[in-house]
């Protein structure tokens, strides 16, 4: 009886994929929240992209842009394997600020329209910007809370956490 060589990249997307779904089902049976849901999906939506490119052919022609796409994966991916891990749940967007952590990010004019600058959010424009607030800010851990606090307030103040947004839409509808 011949067998077939088993291929390790198969291997390693049939790991993936089942630590994928153990995650994602944990994450929905245990943190069952509209935010959740959308982390998981863009967790799914990693692995699907990551998964076509996780071949033989493309990690030889172009090895650059497979590192590309395995960074982006590991960006979504990883987030929800150890979020879990530490039985917290994965959320995106605002809840940053909702849940008590600081939004540090770029500067825009939804960013600039939604949070005072420096008060309730700290934003930059470009690199030199971001590592000169950046190191401000990681020799002040007072500075870091008050700004946190004052931006979490504020989302809660104006009711804008995603379950605030999901029940608004829902009542025009209702």
């Amino acid at each position: 009886m011949i067998k077939e060589p088993v291929h390790i990249l198969g291997q390693i997307k049939k790991v993936l994929r089942a630590i994928l779904i153990l995650a994602v089902v944990g994450e929905l049976l245990f943190f069952p929240t509209l935010p959740n849901l959308y982390g998981c999906i863009m967790a799914i939506i990693a692995y699907w992209v990551f998964s076509y490119f996780l071949k033989e052919k493309y990690i030889r022609l172009y090895p650059f842009a497979f590192l590309m796409y395995l960074s982006m994966f590991m960006y979504r991916y990883l987030p929800l394997i150890a979020t879990l891990a530490e039985r917290k749940p994965i959320t995106y967007g605002f809840e940053r600020p909702y849940i008590g952590s600081l939004l540090f990010a770029e500067r825009t004019e939804v960013h600039l329209a939604l949070f005072q600058e420096d008060i309730e959010a700290v934003f930059w424009n470009d690199p030199k910007e971001c590592a000169e607030k950046c190191l401000k800010l990681l020799g002040d851990k007072v500075l870091i809370n008050e700004i946190t606090k004052k931006g979490q307030n504020r989302l809660l103040t104006d009711q804008r956490g995603n379950e605030d947004v999901v029940n608004y839409i829902l009542g025009q509808f209702i």
